[in-house]
């Protein structure tokens, strides 16, 4: 389920941008850490909680002009029917 909804984000991620079509695919990375995914490439990156599958925007960043902005909104950026978000365990 997490590497069907990783596929998905990058994806997006990769159709979204601009400048796909004039930079190489291979910059593109997408990582999951802890409750923490990163979707980026040379230019851009977007930090998400991971939400059990109902991704929250935390911050997106301009790596060329080295500019930062943090997302305030912690309500899931979309909703997928398909799938049931369940509230994470808290240790």
């Amino acid at each position: 389920m997490k590497r069907t909804v990783l596929f998905f984000a990058l994806s997006c991620c990769l159709i979204l941008s601009d400048r796909v079509a004039s930079q190489s695919l291979q910059s593109c990375r997408a990582s999951l850490i802890n409750d923490t995914l990163v979707l980026e490439n040379d230019l851009i990156a977007r930090r998400f909680r991971w939400n059990n599958g109902q991704l929250i925007t935390l911050s997106l960043t301009d790596k060329k002009r080295k500019q930062t902005w943090e997302w305030v909104s912690k309500d899931p950026d979309c909703a997928f029917p398909a799938i049931q978000a369940r509230p994470a365990k808290v240790s």
